[in-house]
């Protein structure tokens, strides 16, 4: 899950950091559904300050800024 907001730079960047991520290394198979964290309060409360957050498994692997290097970790890369 990517958690966002919308008008967030950080969280586009984030997202086309993964997106070009994905397309480097097809064959991992990374898939993330993006969260609008203002759709729903507890995630609004979970999340305000740290957009964006990519979580995999229900784990956060990264806040605010991309980092290959945590994505790979999570993955076993």
């Amino acid at each position: 899950m990517l958690y966002t907001r919308m008008g967030c730079g950080l969280c586009e960047e984030m997202q086309q950091a993964l997106d070009d991520f994905r397309a480097r290394t097809p064959d991992v198979g990374l898939d993330y559904q993006l969260i609008d964290i203002d759709r729903d309060e507890s995630l609004k409360a979970r999340f305000n300050a740290d957009v964006p957050v990519l979580s995999l498994n229900d784990v956060v692997v990264m806040k605010h800024f991309y980092d290959e290097d945590a994505i790979r970790k999570a993955l076993d890369l």
